[in-house]
Order: structure tokens, then C-alpha cells, then sequence
């Protein structure tokens, strides 16, 4: 997150961030980028109207996400899962397009 986070601030992409324990860390970290990036207070507040969701931390409510939940938020159905913490088959049947990309 550290370092996707801000790549895509320099491409002009707005964020909508949400990490159940990190938020103060993130306010901190990014300060200078907070005209590019909105601190949510949860997961459906961070989807809302969001283009793509793109799940960067392991945390358990990342994990055990309810993706037809999320999908239904999101403006376009669309996961980036750089931890690889669900399939292309789970997402698919919760009508996202799945990409995973982490390790």
C-alpha cells in the first residue's frame, strides 16, 4: 500500500482508503496526498461509488469479504487482489472481474 498508493495519486487516480487498523498511520503517512486520497471509516464507505476495489493489506474482514456485497457498491465490478486473498471463481460468481496480482 505504501508504495501503490502513491504511484496512482501521481497518475491522477483518487483513492478511497479503508484499513481496519492502520487509518491513523495512513493519515500521517500520506498527509501530503490528502487533496488525492479520502480516509474512510469502513469498507462500504470506501466502496461507494468507487470504480474498482483493489484489496492491498491481509486483514481478516479483507478476507471474508462478502464480494457480491462489494460489487453491488462499486461502479464498476472490478478487483485487484494484490494478496491473492480470493479466486478469479469466487469473484466471478459475485459478478466482479478478478485480478490477482499479489503474492
Amino acid at each position: 500500500a505504501l508504495t501503490i498508493i502513491p504511484e496512482l495519486c501521481r497518475q491522477g487516480i483518487k483513492i478511497k482508503a479503508y484499513d481496519p487498523e492502520a487509518m491513523p498511520e495512513a493519515a500521517r503517512h500520506f498527509k501530503d496526498r490528502m487533496n488525492m486520497i479520502s480516509l474512510c471509516s469502513s469498507m462500504d464507505e470506501s466502496l461507494s461509488d468507487s470504480d474498482c476495489l483493489l484489496i492491498l493489506t491481509e486483514w481478516e474482514c479483507f478476507r471474508n469479504a462478502d464480494l457480491s456485497h462489494a460489487a453491488g457498491l462499486l461502479r464498476h465490478r472490478i478487483l485487484f487482489d494484490f494478496r491473492n486473498l480470493h479466486d478469479k471463481k469466487s469473484a466471478a460468481g459475485a459478478g466482479l472481474d478478478y485480478y490477482g496480482i499479489g503474492r
